[in-house]
C-alpha cells in the first residue's frame, strides 16, 4: 500500500502502530503533527510562554503576581 493511498481511506481506522511499528498513536494524530500551520501554531504557543518567563523574571515578579496577571489576561 502506497502513502498516497492512505488519505483516501478513512483515518479514524488507520493506526500508526499498525503502519510503521510505533506507539499507539493513531494517524490523525501524526497528520496533526506534521500539518505546518499546527506546527507553527505549537512552535508560537512556546515562544509566547517563553517570552511570558523572561519578562517575568526581568520585572521579578512573584507567583501571586503573575496568577494575577495570566488571570486578568484570560478574561480581557
Amino acid at each position: 500500500m502506497s502513502l498516497l493511498s492512505l488519505f483516501w481511506l478513512p483515518l479514524s481506522v488507520l493506526k500508526f502502530h499498525a503502519l510503521f511499528g510505533f506507539g499507539a498513536y493513531s494517524v490523525p494524530d501524526q497528520y496533526r503533527a506534521l500539518c505546518p500551520a499546527n506546527r507553527l501554531t505549537a512552535e508560537m504557543a512556546q515562544a509566547e510562554a517563553r517570552i511570558d518567563s523572561l519578562v517575568y523574571t526581568l520585572f521579578e515578579l512573584t507567583d501571586e503576581e503573575i496568577a494575577l496577571l495570566e488571570a486578568a489576561i484570560e478574561t480581557h
